[in-house]
């Protein structure tokens, strides 16, 4: 099971609880402190990479795109995996993650002539999404603005991700990704768990009140897709502080249901 961050996310505090009330106290990793306790029967990884938007504290931010994040991703998940290849894979992402972890399936079920590197393909099993926008929509806006932010503060923005999400700048990268996939999905090998984000973010002025709007977080359809729901916003949708959390009893059902049909 392998988790990938999103937008201005980071692989350990990306899916890091803050306690905020009075039944949790403290940081909750969850990947790390719940889920081996619920399924002992996996193998946990995550996967890190520069998405920052704005790099405040290091200067120029990373200028890599999309594909090149989701070939980055398979070239070093295929190095990792010399021992344990034909291992079933789930991919666990969030947001942006969603769409480097599907530039990676594409690029690796090219790979007629490299087993190292499509058997990536032909072992996914099965990607949970949390918030992953699959149509511009919202999702440009959102990213248009904290590159203004960042911009508005004096810092490099990373052009090549904020240009993919963001047609008006003359990429229609997210379409393309979405046709691609598609073929994918037509195959009917990978299963798809999606979770969208029950509240939107107060404060940022955007048309939709959610980050990623319902109709580009899922593929609509239900011959391949379960899609549910998370009462949090896009930020905290992916972040449990207890086994009780309504949140993780979902992600723990989803995954428990991949994985009776692995």
């Amino acid at each position: 099971v392998v988790f990938i961050h999103g937008l201005q996310g980071h692989p350990l505090r990306t899916w890091q609880y803050k306690g905020t009330d009075m039944t949790t106290t403290g940081l909750v990793y969850w990947p790390l402190e719940l889920l081996p306790e619920t399924r002992d029967d996996i193998r946990i990884l995550t996967y890190g990479y520069d998405s920052h938007v704005s790099n405040w504290f290091t200067g120029p931010a990373n200028k890599m795109t999309i594909a090149q994040h989701g070939r980055s991703l398979l070239n070093d998940f295929a190095q990792h995996r010399q021992d344990s290849r034909g291992r079933p894979i789930i991919f666990v992402a969030h947001s942006l993650g969603g769409l480097v972890v599907k530039e990676a399936l594409i690029e690796a079920r090219k790979q007629k002539y490299h087993n190292h590197l499509n058997e990536i393909y032909s072992s996914c099993e099965a990607i949970i999404f949390f918030g992953t926008p699959h149509r511009g929509s919202g999702v440009a806006k959102w990213a248009v603005l904290l590159g203004n932010i960042a911009s508005a503060a004096q810092f490099d923005t990373n052009t090549g991700i904020a240009r993919d999400l963001n047609p008006s700048g003359g990429s229609d990268k997210l379409e393309e990704l979405r046709r691609d996939f598609n073929d994918i999905l037509d195959e009917g090998k990978i299963k798809i768990h999606t979770f969208q984000e029950g509240f939107g973010i107060a404060g940022l002025k955007i048309a939709s009140s959610k980050i990623v709007p319902d109709e580009s977080s899922s593929f609509d359809s239900r011959k391949f897709e379960i899609i549910d729901t998370i009462n949090a916003n896009h930020m905290d949708m992916c972040r449990f502080g207890s086994k009780d959390d309504e949140g993780y009893k979902k992600f723990v059902g989803a995954l428990a249901n991949i994985l009776r049909q692995v």
